[in-house]
């Protein structure tokens, strides 16, 4: 998680892990932000979040606790495309355009296009690599691709012409700042009663990890 205060960072607490932490990490990191930086939690003035596609329980998990903190402050909720802040590190030409991918099941990527503006392009869209579509957007546009779904993208079109940023592979914090601080001065808030994740799919339970 990131602190920012009009639009610049301040501290930040991450940690990639390929197993499902979020109820045991977020709160810690919370408080370290806050305890690092001396900021009260009542000097906030918005919660951003990023709002999925992805993991089901770490959306249920990352929502629950941003709406709890906005109710109890009576602050504003930001809800951020995941796939979209992907994309922010990536700096693009008139003739480029950027596809953020996150992993799903079988041969499903989660889906987004943005300009060489970083303006999305259509909607979010679960893509089926064995049967792609996303070409009938893109055009003759140059393709840079990112997220960590870009492996399976190569494994099912190995032939696709297309800049790959493997070190984009994860969301960060850091890259919701700008957008955040964007959407926070439109006023572009959430409805905190009805808000819900962006799921795109069913869950499907799974055993647990041992």
């Amino acid at each position: 998680m990131s602190l920012a205060e009009t639009g610049v960072l301040i501290y930040f607490r991450e940690e990639y892990s390929e197993s499902y932490c979020h109820s045991e990490k977020l709160h810690p990191f919370i408080n370290e932000v806050l305890d690092h930086t001396k900021v009260h939690p009542k000097s906030l003035k918005a919660i951003a979040i990023s709002k999925g596609p992805g993991s089901f329980t770490g959306l249920r998990i990352g929502v629950s606790a941003a709406k709890g903190i906005c109710y109890a402050l009576g602050i504003p909720l930001i809800g951020i495309n995941t796939l979209q802040i992907m994309t922010q590190k990536v700096f693009l030409k008139p003739d480029e355009i950027v596809l953020s991918l996150l992993d799903a099941r079988g041969s499903k990527v989660y889906a987004l296009l943005l300009d060489h503006k970083h303006q999305v392009v259509g909607n979010t869209w679960i893509e089926h690599l064995d049967k792609p579509s996303f070409h009938k957007i893109t055009g003759e546009k140059k393709l840079f691709v990112v997220g960590n779904g870009q492996e399976k993208l190569k494994h099912f079109l190995p032939d696709l012409e297309a800049s790959f940023h493997p070190e984009n592979r994860c969301p960060s914090s850091i890259d919701m700042v700008e957008l955040a601080w964007k959407k926070y001065n439109a006023k572009e808030f959430e409805d905190i009663n009805d808000f819900e994740p962006l799921y795109l799919s069913e869950f499907i339970p799974t055993k647990p990890r041992l």
